[in-house]
């Protein structure tokens, strides 16, 4: 009987040693799934020196769903013939003068300048414009930025660098003033436009070098008391594909994008310029087709032996990782969709946040016009600088800079 309940006590000993090292392990196992959350959430967040935002960085695919009713099917269709109409009585830069050349470049910038050439006239802001000569690594006299501010209180909550599109070959930071002005009052940034040189005269890299030195130029003591920190970079086309350059560039020099940029605006750019599925089978699309993009890329990489090299094809970048939010907009049925799908995937698969915005039935560059989607596109930008210089700007007030001038 003695020995019975002795073997019973052994037993139950034995039992409380299992349950106390069953409890421990499940506390450790606690523990590293809690340390594993905790990682996790560390690495999609944002630091700012020694602040650490514990914001979700949450990738959105996000794609208009509005119905089009039989009256605005009819208005959208109404201005697409308009609009190709109009695209008809262009003559290609590519095709004036000598073909493909500097002097037929010229003509349809001045084309489009005083709105000839089946061009309307641009309107400009000059009274409302501030032009900063920049200095030039490579010795180039005529880098400036064509600057518009807020004009609400005067107070700015940094610096926008806007890179125009253009195919690297057309486009002027002078013709984008009402887009430019616009974005200065909506968002609270000062935007700079910079104006860099454009191919066939000037090919790689010399657009790259030049939006670089102005990327420098606005992180530099000088630019930032003269004008605030640089806080967003973001373009169009041609200039979104610039932006990204700029972004990845700046990386490798050094500069911590994610917590130095608020978030990058890049609408329907060009990132391979071996030409992506959909940019080389759009045959019918508005504004931009693939020998459009085919000449473009051409003038502006002559000589170069790999253009699909990372420097000159930022989709293929070996690294995406670290970069700062970002938001892809681009419609169905622009050439470049191909381009904004695959580089977002790409940001949002090394951990970024990445915000695609998809219009069905928009073309390349809808934005600028007046079109059916022009003012969606517009407000998505807009909400996300809004949503990610709030969440920032927080982050630098508790360091005691709020990055406002």
């Amino acid at each position: 009987m003695a020995k019975g309940m002795e073997a019973m006590a052994h037993e139950m000993t034995l039992m409380k040693e299992e349950n106390h090292n069953l409890q421990k392990a499940n506390e450790a196992l606690s523990k590293r799934q809690r340390a594993k959350k905790h990682v996790s959430v560390k690495e999609n967040s944002r630091s700012y020196g020694n602040y650490e935002l514990s914001i979700s960085m949450v990738s959105d695919l996000k794609i208009t769903t509005h119905e089009w009713t039989p009256d605005e099917k009819h208005a959208q269709g109404t201005f697409y013939a308009i609009l190709r109409q109009r695209s008809n009585l262009i003559t290609p830069w590519y095709e004036l003068e000598e073909p493909c050349s500097e002097a037929g470049a010229q003509v349809f910038r001045d084309n489009v300048r005083f709105g000839r050439g089946g061009w309307p006239a641009k309107q400009r802001l000059d009274d409302l414009a501030q032009i900063i000569s920049i200095s030039s690594r490579s010795g180039f006299k005529g880098l400036s930025l064509r600057v518009f501010r807020p004009r609400n209180d005067g107070k700015s909550k940094g610096v926008y660098l806007h890179i125009h599109g253009g195919g690297w070959v057309i486009g002027s930071a002078d013709n984008e003033d009402i887009f430019l002005d616009r974005i200065a009052q909506k968002t609270g940034y000062s935007v700079a436009s910079i104006t860099y040189r454009l191919a066939p005269k000037y090919p790689y890299p010399a657009a790259i070098e030049d939006c670089i030195d102005a990327a420098l130029y606005l992180l530099s003591p000088k630019g930032k008391t003269q004008h605030g920190q640089l806080r967003i970079i973001g373009g169009e086309s041609a200039g979104a594909h610039l932006a990204m350059c700029v972004t990845f560039a700046l990386r490798k020099q050094g500069v911590d994008v994610r917590s130095q940029l608020d978030c990058l605006v890049l609408n329907y750019g060009c990132y391979d310029l071996a030409q992506t599925p959909s940019s080389r089978a759009h045959i019918d699309s508005l504004i931009l087709g693939p020998l459009d993009i085919a000449k473009f890329g051409a003038a502006w990489t002559r000589n170069v032996p790999d253009v699909q090299a990372p420097a000159i094809s930022p989709l293929f970048e070996s690294d995406f990782t670290s970069l700062p939010p970002a938001i892809f907009v681009v419609g169905t049925n622009d050439a470049l969709l191909d381009d904004s799908l695959f580089a977002a995937m790409k940001w949002h698969m090394a951990g970024n946040e990445a915000e695609l915005v998809v219009f069905p039935g928009s073309y390349h560059g809808f934005c600028r016009t007046e079109g059916p989607d022009t003012q969606a596109g517009l407000s998505a930008s807009e909400a996300f600088i809004d949503k990610h210089s709030l969440s920032s700007h927080l982050a630098r007030q508790l360091m005691g800079d709020d990055g406002t001038s």
